[in-house]
């Protein structure tokens, strides 16, 4: 998730010591657009190569291009996409889910992208139309599915000193990444606390401001062993909202049940809907 946009705060009542909220508003990471949420997961492209040296040429750069585009999502641009090579046998299966389930031990990874040997078609000038088909993998996905995608566009012909080939290749990796990068969509969360009724409690909303939930979450589960029914409940809440912003969405639901047992808060629909939409994709 990203850090919070702005913030507000809003009280439930007037009265003394009662539970106000303070409203975040951040932005949560969801799953991209291919249905693949590949965050905290390794990953490594391997690319096909067939004796041509255009072909190997063109699928060396795609996939650095593809890589490139993942790493800057997924890992703050650092190199951490491996690339691999295999020479494509006449006959064989690449793209089963046996072979990538194979790959997958083999290279130690979650997640593998396959990606064909490129198909071009009429050239134009200097330039032809090529498309580059891949293959995803994701050994975590309970769908247990394999994904496709492509990289399509004009690229150079030339395989003289100073072709664009290895450029445009690049480039069309690139792009092709972006199915698989996970989207951004805006939330707004409270989080509950009591002025004034002891300082773990402010202590505990600075924490989870600067996205310190961990920290925050074993405040909570301290305050959620008091005697007074309000403030338990309002503590497990808390401790559910930390665990769902961890996407321990279990766990999450398992301190909201005890919230809902304890007290009912008047939040603790609206987060129950989020953790099970987020638990079911």
């Amino acid at each position: 998730m990203k850090r919070f946009l702005s913030f507000a705060l809003a009280a439930f009542s007037l009265v003394a010591c009662s539970p106000q909220a303070y409203v975040m508003r951040l932005e949560m990471r969801n799953p991209s657009p291919s249905g693949l949420d590949l965050d905290n997961k390794s990953m490594a492209v391997v690319y096909l190569e067939d004796g041509s040296y255009r072909d190997s040429l063109f699928n060396n750069c795609f996939a650095d291009g593809l890589a490139q585009g993942l790493e800057k999502e997924y890992f703050e641009g650092k190199r951490s996409v491996d690339i691999y090579s295999a020479y494509k046998e006449e006959g064989e299966s690449y793209i089963s889910k046996d072979s990538l389930q194979s790959l997958v031990m083999r290279l130690n990874k979650d997640v593998i992208f396959m990606v064909d040997t490129p198909a071009f078609g009429e050239a134009s000038g200097d330039k032809a139309d090529c498309r580059a088909n891949f293959y995803v993998y994701d050994s975590m996905n309970p769908k247990d599915d394999i994904k496709s995608g492509a990289g399509q566009g004009k690229v150079s012909l030339s395989l003289q000193e100073g072709s664009m080939l290895g450029s445009d290749a690049q480039m069309l990796g690139l792009r092709a990444a972006k199915p698989f990068l996970n989207t951004w969509v805006p939330e707004s969360h409270s989080v509950i606390y009591f002025d004034g009724m002891n300082d773990k409690w402010t202590r505990a909303v600075w924490l989870a401001q600067d996205m310190e939930w961990e920290q925050a979450r074993e405040i909570w589960m301290e305050l959620a062993q008091h005697r007074d029914p309000l403030y338990a409940s309002c503590a497990q809440y808390n401790t559910a909202l930390a665990c769902y912003m961890m996407r321990q969405y279990d766990l999450a639901l398992e301190w909201l049940d005890l919230s809902d047992r304890t007290q009912v808060i008047s939040l603790s629909s609206g987060l129950r809907k989020r953790i099970l939409e987020k638990k079911n994709k």
